[in-house]
């Protein structure tokens, strides 16, 4: 026996294909340039946010990213940040204090990144080449309503 549709679900599942064909990865995506204002200022005066093409960014998942580099600095550890998105809208950065991620991945759901801590490496007095020995792993997740850090956030003096 075959089941038949009720009439309204029919448009809502052409709107629904619809809408899947423009999902995907989505690296130079306008969604990602037209918001990089958005993200709050670097620590670095008179510095902005440069974006090189890291993301993941799916307007049809859950939580995908974006990660734009301070300006003008040459450092290997330049600030930046991580640019989060919902079904395609802008959410807001994963931290309000820039950061220094060092790797970054998304599936979707969650976004793993790992960053230096420099609160511990101050605390320490370790130089900047022991960075790696500093780092932090961190996951950002989609749980339905809003974004969840999951894990110890470092840098918290950073954000005051």
């Amino acid at each position: 026996m075959r089941r038949l549709l009720p009439a309204l679900a029919l448009p809502l599942l052409l709107v629904a294909c619809a809408d899947a064909e423009h999902c995907g990865v989505d690296t130079e995506a306008a969604a990602i340039h037209d918001n990089i204002h958005r993200v709050p200022p670097p620590t670095l005066e008179g510095e902005g946010w440069e974006y090189y093409g890291h993301s993941d960014y799916d307007p049809c998942a859950d939580l995908s990213y974006a990660v734009v580099f301070v300006t003008g600095s040459t450092h290997a550890q330049k600030q930046n940040q991580i640019m989060l998105f919902h079904r395609g809208e802008y959410l807001g950065v994963g931290l309000l204090a820039p950061q220094v991620y060092r790797h970054w991945e998304g599936d979707g759901q969650e976004v793993h990144v790992r960053l230096i801590d420099y609160e511990a490496m101050e605390a320490d007095g370790a130089p900047n080449a022991a960075a790696a020995n500093y780092e932090v792993d961190l996951t950002f997740r989609w749980n339905g309503e809003r974004v969840e850090p999951v894990g110890r956030i470092p840098n918290l003096g950073h954000a005051e």
